[in-house]
């Protein structure tokens, strides 16, 4: 059985630094391959930055974020990287299956009007808000933004 050497990059990022944080990504990256790795592993959210918060929020960010983690692969395989597994964290618009062992993407849930007392997974007729049209997935004040998470609470990560 061959060995598979494993190279944990844990590196401190900057938050909404998306090139930076790329630079930083190929320089780690380089650095475990010279050093014989087959794969690195970087934290979470690396290439946005942690904690990224509000930021995820932002259409433009994620979209920003999508483009750096392309630009990332694309600079890792032009530098003679393409051989290392590189794992890193990001945010992004859309969701890929790249082979069937890959997870599904999270299932939308209904999105909430925003009041205090309309929460996330109210429906339409449970809502007290009678403006709250969360069956349509926007309010009176637009769209709603349903986010998801990853772990649980109480999972310990």
């Amino acid at each position: 059985m061959a060995d598979l050497r494993i190279a944990l990059a844990q590196i401190d990022t900057c938050v909404g630094d998306l090139e930076g944080n790329a630079q930083a990504v190929l320089t780690w990256a380089r650095r475990a391959a010279d050093a014989g790795a087959d794969l690195v592993a970087f934290p979470e959210m690396c290439l946005t930055g942690y904690p990224v918060e509000d930021l995820a929020l932002r259409a433009s960010f994620r979209r920003g974020a999508e483009r750096a983690l392309t630009a990332t692969a694309t600079r890792l395989a032009a530098e003679g990287l393409g051989h290392l597994t590189v794992v890193v964290g990001t945010v992004g618009e859309r969701t890929t299956r790249e082979h069937d062992g890959a997870p599904r993407a999270p299932p939308t849930r209904p999105s909430s009007c925003g009041t205090a007392s309309c929460r996330p997974g109210t429906t339409s007729t449970t809502c007290p808000t009678t403006a709250c049209s969360t069956s349509s997935g926007s309010s009176p004040r637009g769209p709603s933004r349903a986010s998801s998470r990853s772990g649980a609470a109480g999972s310990g990560w």
